[in-house]
């Protein structure tokens, strides 16, 4: 009767120049389409949102783990100067430094799922696998 916990990741960005904040603004508008259903006149619509799947700090903590995004913040301080970035035909403005935070839900096959040993996992053998 367990169940899968959400990852919940927050990073600092900084946009000290117009190439840098072309980045992070690259970087929201990636997380609002990852967060969306496919709806619309698209051949998908009506598919739940897309699958990603998280890698970091190396294989032993976090490999290829199949998630859907299930929430995704941006702030936007006050205290902090702004940056103008030209984009194309108009002008977008960001913080110089801001916070991304982002929820994940880990989605894995029953079939994967009854693979799952305890044993081999505690010897590390299930890290291939992508489980935690």
């Amino acid at each position: 009767n367990s169940e899968i916990q959400q990852i919940q990741i927050s990073a600092e960005f900084t946009a000290q120049n117009q190439q840098e904040a072309a980045y992070v603004l690259a970087c929201i508008y990636f997380f609002r389409a990852a967060t969306k259903m496919f709806f619309g006149g698209g051949n998908y619509a009506g598919n739940p949102p897309p699958m990603v799947f998280l890698s970091g700090y190396g294989q032993p903590y976090f490999w290829d783990i199949p998630c859907v995004i299930t929430n995704f913040t941006h702030t936007m301080p006050a205290d902090v100067d702004y940056i103008n970035i030209p984009l194309n035909y108009y002008e977008s403005r960001l913080p110089t430094t801001s916070t991304i935070a982002v929820t994940l839900q880990p989605i894995y096959s029953r079939r994967l799922t009854t693979e799952f040993d305890l044993q081999k996992f505690s010897q590390g053998e299930l890290i291939v696998k992508g489980f935690l």
